[in-house]
């Protein structure tokens, strides 16, 4: 299976004794497949079980992963290896576009097969921009699949969708706040979706108040880092429903004063970086902007 309402991960559904599941030293090992296997190891106690007791691995991928094998095997800690299952979120996507799998409302089966064609289109366009196995059309999460009005699915992300992209802006910046300033803010289109606020501080972090506020969270404080010598706070895991709603941040003195309050959405990096002239990152903009609205009409979100 695969989850997409945060982080996207591609999930093995395997039964696994109870002997094992008790093991402290069993676990998962995940090989990607490029150039050379990437590999991942995670203990099998930090898995959770799916509706049918089965052990759900989950494997966490950024979009330019998703066209490759996935191949998962369970280890008892000892040498000692179980089968392998082999899968790719492309081979999950082109299932469900197969018409072999159904939900049993057509209605529903159509969002999920746009739902798809965008996931497809956002993969490619992913390994385009960030230049991963994207020599061979083949080997892209989009490459040379026809679906629909024999339509080739890359041929589906156009600049029609430039002014809807634009118009959709939400960012703003109020306030201030003795001791700290606001610097800049970033997206990361990785396995998960996030947004990074960056501040220059005169002070001690500790000094700061900084909450979490959108209609779509509980109000949450969060913990600030220092990453190259700025204090960062990050809204994570935002799932592909949720590109297009604005988060805020507001950043007050403990014990009350002027504060901060800093608006962003991920619609709003879209139309900031549409007009780009990094070779493939408006295309990457327009997959992006349709696999959130593809995600809005699947999820009713």
């Amino acid at each position: 299976s695969l989850t997409l309402r945060g982080a996207i991960s591609l999930n093995f559904h395997v039964s696994i004794p109870e002997e094992l599941k008790a093991n402290d030293e069993a676990f998962v090992e995940f090989a990607i497949y490029g150039n050379e296997a990437t590999v991942i190891t995670k203990k099998l106690s930090e898995f959770t079980t799916d509706t049918s007791g089965n052990l759900m691995l989950s494997c966490e991928l950024p979009s330019p992963m998703w066209s490759r094998a996935v191949t998962a095997r369970v280890s008892d800690g000892k040498d000692n290896y179980g089968e392998n299952y082999t899968y790719s979120v492309k081979n999950y996507a082109m299932y469900m576009l197969s018409g072999n799998f159904t939900t049993a409302s057509s209605e529903t089966d159509a969002l999920l097969k746009d739902l798809c064609i965008a996931l497809l289109n956002y993969g490619g366009f992913s390994q385009k921009y960030f230049g991963y196995f994207d020599e061979n059309e083949y080997e892209l999460a989009n490459g040379n699949i026809v679906h629909g009005n024999n339509s080739i699915i890359s041929e589906l992300v156009t600049d029609e969708y430039d002014e809807a992209i634009l118009s959709d802006k939400t960012a703003s910046l109020s306030g201030e706040c003795a001791g700290i300033k606001y610097y800049g803010v970033n997206v990361a289109v990785d396995a998960a979706t996030a947004i990074t606020h960056y501040f220059t501080l005169d002070g001690n972090a500790s000094d700061y108040v900084f909450k979490l506020t959108s209609s779509v969270c509980e109000e949450t404080v969060l913990d600030p880092e220092v990453v190259d010598g700025k204090l960062s706070v990050s809204i994570t895991d935002i799932p592909a429903a949720y590109l297009g709603i604005p988060y805020t941040v507001t950043v007050t003195p403990v014990g009350g004063g002027n504060a901060i309050s800093v608006t962003y959405s991920v619609r709003d990096y879209m139309a900031h970086n549409l007009n780009s002239s990094a070779n493939g990152l408006p295309d990457l903009i327009r997959a992006m902007y349709l696999y959130n609205v593809a995600a809005v009409d699947y999820f009713g979100e």
